[in-house]
C-alpha cells in the first residue's frame, strides 16, 4: 500500500494526538509520584517536649511573646458579618386607639325640674337620652350641662363633649 497523504491525512492527525495524550499522562504521573515521595516523612526521630535545660539554643526563649494579645477596644473584627444594604427605617409606633367622632347631632332638649332629657339623631334613628342612659352599647351620658354633654365612649372608657347650644 502506498501512501497517499490526501486521504490519510485524518490518520495521522488521529495518531499524533494518541502519542501526545501518552506523554502527557506519563508526564502527570511521574510528577505525582515525585510530588508523593516529598510530602512522605523522612525517617526522623520523634521531637522531644522542651526541657528547662539553660544549655543550649533554647536557653534565650522568650514565651510571653507567644501569647495573643487582647484586642483594643478601637480594633475591628474583620470577620463580622456586615451587609451592603442600608439598615431599614424603624418602623413608626401605632397611633394609641382613638374614640370615633359622636355619631349623633343635637335636635333639642327638654328641661322638667332636675331631669333633662336629649333628642338626639342618628342617620334616621330620633333617641331620647338621659343622665346614666347608654346609647346603642356604645355611648354612655355622663354630664349634661347647660352648653354641653359628656359622653363615654365605652370601648375606650373615652370621654367626649357634644356641644348643646342652641343656634338662633
Amino acid at each position: 500500500m502506498k501512501w497517499q497523504p490526501r486521504k490519510n491525512w485524518r490518520w495521522a492527525i488521529a495518531v499524533a494526538a494518541l502519542a501526545l495524550a501518552l506523554a502527557m499522562t506519563a508526564f502527570a504521573s511521574a510528577r505525582d509520584s515525585a510530588a508523593v515521595k516529598s510530602a512522605q516523612p523522612k525517617n526522623k526521630p520523634p521531637a522531644r517536649a522542651p526541657s528547662n535545660v539553660s544549655s543550649g539554643a533554647g536557653a534565650n526563649l522568650d514565651l510571653t511573646r507567644l501569647k495573643r494579645k487582647k484586642p483594643s477596644a478601637g480594633s475591628v473584627d474583620l470577620f463580622s458579618s456586615r451587609s451592603i444594604y442600608p439598615a431599614p427605617p424603624p418602623q413608626p409606633q401605632p397611633a394609641a386607639p382613638s374614640a370615633p367622632p359622636l355619631p349623633f347631632r343635637f335636635m333639642g332638649k327638654l328641661v322638667d325640674g332636675d331631669s333633662v332629657t336629649l333628642f338626639l339623631v342618628i342617620g334616621n334613628q330620633d333617641y331620647s337620652v338621659s343622665l346614666n342612659d347608654v346609647l346603642n352599647n356604645t355611648y354612655r351620658v355622663d354630664q349634661i350641662n347647660e352648653d354641653s354633654a359628656v359622653f363615654t365612649y365605652l370601648p375606650l372608657d373615652t370621654q367626649q363633649t357634644l356641644s348643646i347650644r342652641r343656634k338662633d
